[in-house]
C-alpha cells in the first residue's frame, strides 16, 4: 500500500468531495456520482457497514466494537474502497469510550480532518469484512444501550464511505446490554482465588519444611 503524507492526503480527501458529484443512497436517491468512474452507485447494492463484539457487559468492563464493511465491488466490478469517514454515536450517562482507531493499511486522517473518525487507502479496497477500525467502550451504568456509527449529514465532504463508483451513508447500530456483576458470583471468585493462593501457600510451606528435614 502506498502511503501518503499529510499535504498529498488532504489533496485525495478535496478530490474526493470535489463539486457536488457525490451522491448518497436514500429514499429520494438522486444519481450523480464521483469522476472516478461512471457507475452510477444506484444502479447496484451499496456496501454496508456493520457493528462486530460483545453485546453484553459489566459495570466496570472495557470492550471493543469492530467496525467492518460488506459488499464493496461484490456488485460493480472494480468498484474500490477509497476512504471513509463517521461519527460515533452513545449515551454518556451508561457508556464511555476509551479509544478509537482506525485499521490498517487505512492512513489515520482523523487528526488531518479535524473531525470525524476518518481513513483512506490507496489503491483502494475491494471485498466483505474490510475493517474500518476499532471502538473501545468502557461500561459505567447498568441498562441497555445503543451505540451507533454514522456519517454527518452537513458534512459529506468528510463523512460516508468514498468509493470508485460515489459516496454512501454509513449507519450501522447495536445494542448493548449493561449488567451488574451478580453478587454471589462475584463471592465465589474471590473464594476460589484465596483458595488457590492458600493451596500455593501451603505447598511451599510444605516444600521447604521437607527440604529443611533432608538437611538435618
Amino acid at each position: 500500500m502506498l502511503t501518503l503524507s499529510a499535504r498529498p492526503r488532504r489533496a485525495w480527501w478535496n478530490c474526493l468531495a470535489s463539486t457536488n458529484e457525490i451522491h448518497d443512497i436514500l429514499p429520494e436517491t438522486h444519481s450523480k456520482h464521483l469522476p472516478f468512474n461512471n457507475i452510477p452507485a444506484s444502479f447496484h447494492a451499496a456496501p454496508m457497514v456493520r457493528l462486530e463484539g460483545p453485546l453484553v457487559a459489566n459495570t466496570g468492563e472495557t470492550w471493543t466494537v469492530s467496525v467492518f464493511v460488506d459488499g464493496v465491488g461484490s456488485e460493480a466490478p472494480g468498484e474500490e474502497l477509497l476512504a471513509f469517514g463517521y461519527n460515533v454515536g452513545f449515551p454518556s450517562h451508561g457508556l464511555g469510550i476509551s479509544g478509537v482507531t482506525v485499521a490498517v493499511p487505512f492512513a489515520d486522517d482523523t487528526a488531518l480532518l479535524g473531525g470525524p473518525f476518518a481513513g483512506s487507502v490507496f489503491p483502494g479496497l475491494q471485498g466483505s469484512s474490510i475493517l474500518l477500525g476499532s471502538i473501545s467502550f468502557n461500561a459505567l451504568q447498568e441498562g441497555t444501550y445503543t451505540v451507533s456509527v454514522r456519517d454527518q449529514i452537513d458534512r459529506p465532504d468528510i463523512t460516508g464511505l468514498f468509493t470508485t463508483a460515489g459516496r454512501y451513508p454509513i449507519e450501522a447500530y447495536a445494542e448493548v446490554i449493561v449488567r451488574v456483576p451478580d453478587a454471589s458470583s462475584t463471592f465465589c471468585l474471590l473464594a476460589t482465588g484465596l483458595c488457590s493462593a492458600m493451596l500455593v501457600y501451603l505447598r511451599i510451606k510444605t516444600t521447604n519444611a521437607t527440604a529443611a528435614g533432608r538437611g538435618c
